[in-house]
This record gives structure tokens, C-alpha cells and sequence, in this order.
């Protein structure tokens, strides 16, 4: 995206206006090297969310298993006093 200091907003749209304005070559190499800058940081920012969601799934896998074996116990609880009044 075209930063805004370019004066074309932060749209997508906006990254190609600046095609169709008379802008000098200058100017279009400066944008180009701004969203080059901005872009350099994005396999970092991958890499950090990658390791949010790979320490996501280890929680969620920990608390579903906890989940488990505490409905595990009670079904057993239940079928044993289910057990003890029909027999």
C-alpha cells in the first residue's frame, strides 16, 4: 500500500492510482521503495503469528484433553450410580 504521506489514502485501490496521475519517475521510485520498506518486515510478521497459532493449538489441544478426561470421570460416576439403582 501507498503510505499515506503519498497523498493517495491507504485503499488498495490506491497503490495503483498513482499510475494514472502525472507523477514524476522520482516520486514513483520513492513510493516503490516505501512499499519495498514496508514489505521487508512481512516474513517476520508471518514467522510471530505462525508461532501464536502453533502455541494457540497446544493450549487448545491441553485444555480439550483436561475437557475429555473430566467428562470421562463423570460418565464412569454416572454409569456406576445408574448401576447401583437398576440392579
Amino acid at each position: 500500500m501507498v503510505s499515506s504521506s503519498a497523498g493517495y489514502g491507504s485503499s488498495t485501490f490506491s497503490v495503483w492510482r498513482w499510475l494514472t496521475v502525472d507523477v514524476s519517475l522520482e516520486r514513483r521510485i520513492e513510493i516503490l521503495a516505501e512499499n519495498m520498506e514496508q514489505l521487508r518486515d512481512v516474513p517476520l510478521r508471518l514467522s510471530a503469528v505462525e508461532s501464536q497459532i502453533v502455541q494457540l493449538r497446544a493450549e487448545m489441544q491441553t485444555g480439550f484433553s483436561a475437557l475429555r478426561g473430566q467428562m470421562t470421570k463423570r460418565v464412569a460416576k454416572w454409569s456406576g450410580c445408574a448401576a447401583k439403582w437398576s440392579g
